[in-house]
């Protein structure tokens, strides 16, 4: 399949009313060393109708609760939701411009509209708290892996989950260098993560991509031809119907007015606490 680079390119371009399989393929890159460095060589989707990118992102509501229902001790409890807006990619997701409505996300249009009419500026925070996150899941070969892994999957095409600070970084460049293919086989090239610390936090704004052609290898062709590569968007949570869409919004207004999780809930969502590489 070829990269639509100019559908892609547009994609990327910014807007402006916008503010699994378990078998160890997914590659940690936030467990490197600070000052260590990983190069990713991407590889397109295998999804055929996605043609303008070569990854799938993924937006999640977070949600927390101060305990349970009927449990006498007080655990924090957290989770994350899929918000439905996600399967409309292209969308003006901030102005309501998508064919599936999330309630959550509409109900949030309307507390930045009325904070930005009275200048209620609690109620602007209460909204960025429950805004959709989004993450990015691409694959590709590692080619450079300062990380001693326990144990090495056999197929060597690993997915990766890249965070808004990492995205936007590979973005940038995806916007501006016209010459660049990322994923061709002859006129691709590699991208950089390389992680260093700011005050106490993990930081990545010196990744980049390299300024010169990486061939795919002939290795790396033969790994493609065995293995085959992903359709990313299977990684998705599943597209939440009707009934799950109410029990979200329910969740959602237990969540704002700090009433506990009930367990009737987890036939629909399992409570866990998100993995803190997300902010990547």
């Amino acid at each position: 399949m070829a990269l639509d680079l100019a559908k892609m390119r547009s994609k990327l371009a910014p807007q402006t009313n916008n503010k699994s399989v378990i078998d160890g393929s997914l590659y940690r890159f936030w467990n490197m060393k600070i000052k260590e460095q990983c190069t990713v060589r991407f590889l397109e989707d295998g999804n055929q109708a996605n043609n303008s990118s070569f990854w799938v992102e993924r937006q999640m509501i977070n949600l927390e609760f101060p305990s349970t229902l009927g449990e006498n001790y007080n655990k924090q409890v957290k989770l994350q939701v899929p918000c439905i807006e996600m399967f409309n990619p292209d969308a003006n997701e901030f102005a309501g411009g998508c064919n599936l409505k999330c309630p959550v996300m509409e109900e949030l249009r309307r507390w930045y509209k009325s904070a930005k009419d009275t200048g209620d500026d609690k109620l602007e925070t209460l909204a960025n708290k429950y805004w959709k996150k989004r993450t990015y899941f691409f694959q590709g070969f590692i080619r450079v892996n300062p990380i001693k892994e326990d144990v090495s999957p056999e197929n060597p095409i690993r997915r990766l989950i890249l965070g808004p600070q990492l995205f936007k970084i590979l973005k940038s460049s995806l916007i501006s260098e016209t010459e660049l293919e990322p994923t061709s086989i002859t006129n691709g090239t590699n991208f950089n993560i390389r992680k260093n610390d700011q005050g106490g936090q993990a930081n990545y704004t010196t990744s980049a991509w390299d300024r010169k052609n990486s061939y795919l290898t002939d290795r790396e062709i033969s790994d493609i031809e065995k293995y085959g590569i992903l359709n990313l968007s299977k990684f998705l949570p599943k597209r939440p119907d009707d009934k799950t869409l109410e029990v979200i919004y329910e969740m959602f207004e237990a969540s704002v007015e700090g009433n506990p999780y009930e367990k009737k809930w987890e036939e629909y969502f399992k409570p866990y606490v998100a993995d803190k590489h997300y902010d990547n």
